[in-house]
């Protein structure tokens, strides 16, 4: 049996848009978003290499004309701990690096900084907009510095590495290999 007229579905012609502004309209997307994702970069660390709450197991920097934003991701972040980043030229021990140290006390307090590492040592700096966080539930320690604290170091591109610490040795508990993020 055939369908009565109204019972028909009526259906629309789809529209399509002629295939120049489709390429157009993908080429300015690609090109809006690539910048953005050659300024981060993201390492992965051995995991067990440290005790848990120390244990880095991912580090990822995004590296922008403004700002430094770190990720570092532990395998079981607890109350305490120190992580460092440093931000220096293309070679580590280069006579000139800046970073950012977070730590937390006993107490639950946080302590952000910015330092300077030179011929004199490590020095904390004055830089206004330092950021951290320490994120338990997440695993993640997060911080975030002005390029502007940090002059004379090229930051394209910029080489960074993590660290952690035990509060109470003075040794490194876990770090990172040392590596390049481009500029967006």
């Amino acid at each position: 049996m055939e369908p009565k007229p109204r019972d028909r579905i009526r259906s629309r012609p789809v529209q399509r848009l002629p295939l120049t502004t489709a390429l157009a309209t993908a080429m300015g997307l690609l090109l809006t978003v690539a910048p953005a994702q050659a300024a981060t970069r993201t390492v992965h660390d051995t995991a067990g290499d440290a005790p848990a709450r120390l244990d880095i197991t991912r580090y990822t920097v995004t590296n922008t004309s403004t700002r430094i934003v770190a990720v570092i991701r532990v395998q079981d972040l607890r109350k305490t701990g120190v992580f460092q980043q440093r931000y220096f030229d293309s070679t580590f021990d280069s006579l000139l690096s800046y970073g950012v140290q977070v730590r937390r006390d006993r107490k639950g307090h946080l302590h952000v900084a910015a330092f300077r590492d030179d011929e004199n040592g490590d020095n904390n700096i004055t830089c206004p907009g330092v950021r951290g966080h320490w994120l338990m539930r997440r695993n993640l320690v997060t911080t975030s510095m002005p390029v502007s604290c940090a002059t004379g170091v090229a930051f394209d591109p910029l080489h960074v590495n993590a660290v952690s610490f035990d509060p109470g040795d003075l040794g490194v508990a876990d770090s990172t290999r040392s590596f390049a993020v481009q500029r967006d």
